[in-house]
């Protein structure tokens, strides 16, 4: 029994659009784990580029495949990078916060 099956046509045509990014792109079916893969026929063994986070093959699709491509992997990491600063900065903020009102709380009760 395959469980994966190659996508020859879809409502939108993002089985052919994809091919305007890379050539070598298609798209997969994977029936056992309900999910849509992106595929690099360049790729030695395993063909699997990436995971399509959605649902539905629509627009979202071709943005994703754009987004992830390697040439931007140096903004992606910069990207992923400032994200993680921003959460490191808010979660210490919050914990200065938390940890001034505690104090003074403290000072209020002596």
């Amino acid at each position: 029994m395959h469980y994966k099956s190659k996508i020859t046509g879809d409502l939108y045509d993002i089985c052919n659009r994809i091919k305007q990014i890379d050539e070598s792109y298609f798209l997969v079916r994977n029936h056992n784990l309900n999910r849509f893969e992106l595929h690099s026929s360049n790729q030695k063994g395993n063909t699997l580029c990436l995971v399509i986070p959605y649902s539905k093959l629509d627009t979202r699709t071709l943005e994703f495949a754009r987004k992830t491509r390697v040439e931007r992997h140096e903004k992606l990491l910069k990207d992923m990078d400032l994200y993680n600063q921003r959460l490191l900065k808010q979660e210490n903020d919050f914990l200065k916060a938390k940890a001034n009102d505690r104090l003074q709380k403290s000072f209020a009760k002596n």
